[in-house]
């Protein structure tokens, strides 16, 4: 059984996920102690978390969360018994990239924003080659350690890149509650070949509309969403996440 504790609207698209795979899945709303509860019984296959328990997962798992970029968002079962915490943002992302045959070796790439989300999309992409990374931010908050040849800007800085290879959104601008928002605009909307968002809603989103226009590749946070959930329950058969895609763009239009 795999359990998705509280509804949110990516949960939602979770739970799609899991019926188009045919994969048994229940809903539960949970308090800290009963999530620790479920956790310990080892009485599931995995189980999708929100960002609700954070605390509680790095005191109870500090070393892993501080080995998975301080970002703990499901949890399955190694070798039948053994609790496994992991970041399906770090995981689903590499595969994505593998999966797609993205070249990013000495590629340029702009990651917008410093969210925890940010910086596990930056370490999956040091992690398989090495691109050059900026990440722009807006306040002067990074919580990471960049890699040598990688730099942190400012929103301002981002017009002196000129161009940039790749560009990912790591933002919450953009989101259905601000729909029409993007931290590029104007100067700062640098030529690029490929954007991806990791806003999940079924819908592109500013960025992602203004890069199609431009002539990029564009890929929305839906697809990376699929990437991780095929990887948090261990399928390999990407084949499958066109498929996967289309079935949620019909089940939103019918909603």
């Amino acid at each position: 059984m795999v359990y998705i504790v509280n509804k949110n609207d990516e949960h939602e698209l979770i739970s799609m996920i899991l019926d188009y795979l045919n994969i048994e899945y229940t809903y539960c709303e949970k308090t800290t102690e009963e999530v620790l509860d479920l956790i310990e019984s080892k009485q599931y296959e995995g189980i999708f978390l929100d960002n609700n328990y954070k605390d509680y997962l790095k005191s109870n798992f500090k070393k892993t969360y501080y080995r998975l970029y301080k970002y703990i968002n499901y949890i399955s079962l190694e070798n039948g018994d053994e609790i496994n915490p992991r970041n399906t943002i770090y995981e689903g992302f590499k595969e994505f990239l593998l999966d797609e045959k993205f070249d990013i070796s000495q590629k340029t790439i702009l990651i917008l924003g410093s969210t925890k989300q940010a910086i596990s999309i930056y370490n999956a992409l040091k992690d398989i080659s090495d691109p050059v990374v900026y990440i722009a931010t807006i306040t002067d908050e990074l919580d990471i350690k960049l890699r040598p040849g990688d730099r942190k800007i400012r929103k301002i800085e981002i017009v002196n890149l000129l161009k940039a290879d790749y560009i990912i959104n790591a933002t919450e601008m953009g989101n259905v509650k601000a729909i029409n928002t993007c931290m590029l605009e104007g100067v700062n909307l640098i030529p690029t070949n490929y954007a991806f968002d990791l806003i999940t809603y079924p819908f592109k989103t500013s960025l992602l509309r203004k890069y199609e226009l431009k002539g990029a590749k564009v890929y929305s946070g839906l697809i990376l969403l699929i990437y991780r959930v095929l990887k948090s329950i261990n399928c390999d058969d990407y084949s499958q996440v066109s498929k996967i895609y289309d079935y949620i763009l019909e089940k939103e239009k019918c909603r």
